[in-house]
């Protein structure tokens, strides 16, 4: 984006979006300024797309990349998520394969991954809910092999993972801050997620959704809802019929196969 966009959107910001921000132009410009490593999340509404937009001009606009070349790498845990933030999955970026025994980059791949993040300094995560701790450790693994910071948590990469944890889980899987599968719960194995500090939104700024937003907080947290909390939400429900009229491409996610 040019600066009069970014000058527009950043005096657009709330508090404890400026705050992140500002956090990254901080560490951005200090010398030898220690990784950031974050875990964002917030509500339906707070405006997480709306930062995560900031954040990838920021990093941008702070770093003398050569070319074409972003400073960070945006992905996410499924294809069509991916496709709305303009990123990649997860499985692509860091070569996720499904062998439970991995044993790194090859000579080839590896030399490919070294050209593609010459110029990244963070790694976005976004929809973490669905990415397994044996996911979050092979990551780790990968950037670690890629940066040769062998001793260093991803690498010594700025790390931002976002989302809502109370959403969807991963599939037969660890949830992503649990200990690995692949450590067999062996005690003192390091759980990945631990490295982040938790940073959440809890300003809800799409007013429009104010009222809905906090009602699925509260279903998240699994409090009791009220009557009238009840209704908004039955409100939202629709027939098969309306559904195949109104949002025929929508997916559609069930509790099971049968």
């Amino acid at each position: 984006m040019d600066r009069e966009e970014y000058a527009k959107l950043m005096r657009m910001t709330n508090a404890e979006q400026y705050e992140l921000l500002r956090e990254i132009v901080h560490r951005q410009t200090t010398l030898g300024a220690p990784p950031l490593r974050v875990f964002l999340t917030g509500p339906a509404g707070c405006g997480k797309m709306f930062v995560l937009k900031l954040v990838m001009d920021v990093y941008n606009r702070y770093n003398d990349n050569a070319g074409p070349y972003n400073a960070f790498v945006i992905c996410v845990s499924t294809g069509k998520a991916a496709v709305a933030v303009g990123g990649t999955t997860v499985h692509s970026a860091f070569k996720l394969t499904r062998n439970k025994k991995d044993l790194g980059l090859g000579d080839s791949e590896l030399n490919t991954s070294r050209v593609a993040f010459r110029y990244v300094k963070c790694i976005i995560v976004d929809v973490v809910s669905m990415l397994s701790s044996d996911n979050l450790n092979t990551i780790d693994c990968r950037l670690k092999q890629v940066t040769q910071m062998l001793d260093e948590p991803f690498g010594d990469l700025d790390d931002i993972m976002c989302g809502d944890l109370r959403q969807l889980p991963p599939v037969r899987a660890n949830e992503v801050y649990k200990s690995c599968r692949e450590a067999g719960g062996l005690f003192g194995a390091t759980i990945k997620w631990h490295y982040l500090d938790y940073f959440p939104l809890v300003q809800v700024v799409r007013q429009s959704n104010a009222s809905f937003s906090a009602l699925l907080t509260k279903i998240g947290d699994g409090r009791v809802l009220q009557d009238d909390e009840v209704r908004q939400l039955e409100s939202r429900f629709i027939t098969t019929e309306e559904a195949l009229v109104r949002a025929s491409s929508a997916i559609r996610i069930f509790h099971s196969n049968e």
